[in-house]
């Protein structure tokens, strides 16, 4: 990705102005695509260099409204194919990381810091709420129940 020309160009660790936010958050390119990726793909992640080339260019065509200006947009659909095609398979490996590895210890640490707690450390009041610990079970942790 460094070497890309199309990189220097449009970094995908920037956002142009006047673009709309996504439900209050200001979106860098990189964290739309991925955002969208797990949207539309899943776990299913569009990383094969040529199978997956129109995929990845409906999820740049998803994510552009809220980070690309539609000069950007313009540059990046205008590049060399191989190079746009370089350029959009790094951002879904980028995306990769964010949804296999980065998301899944979020996720772990959330649920062993604030559900898995040890004895004598109480969840917080909305955990508490949709694991019922509630009434005679409120001064419990989960690991009691």
């Amino acid at each position: 990705m460094r070497d890309l020309e199309l990189a220097s160009r449009v970094p995908t660790k920037t956002k142009d102005e006047n673009t709309p936010k996504l439900f209050n958050a200001s979106l860098t390119l990189s964290k739309a695509f991925t955002l969208f990726t797990l949207i539309v793909h899943g776990k299913n992640l569009p990383i094969e260099k040529i199978r997956d080339e129109n995929h990845r260019l409906i999820l740049l065509y998803s994510a552009a409204p809220y980070c690309l200006s539609k000069e950007t947009l313009d540059t990046v659909l205008g590049a060399d194919r191989d190079e746009k095609n370089a350029y959009l398979t790094a951002l879904a490996k980028n995306a990769q990381q964010v949804i296999r590895y980065v998301l899944y210890g979020l996720a772990g640490n959330y649920m062993n810091e604030r559900v898995f707690t040890p004895r004598d450390v109480y969840p917080a009041e909305d955990v508490k709420l949709h694991l019922g610990l509630t009434g005679d079970n409120a001064r419990k942790c989960f690991m009691e129940l």
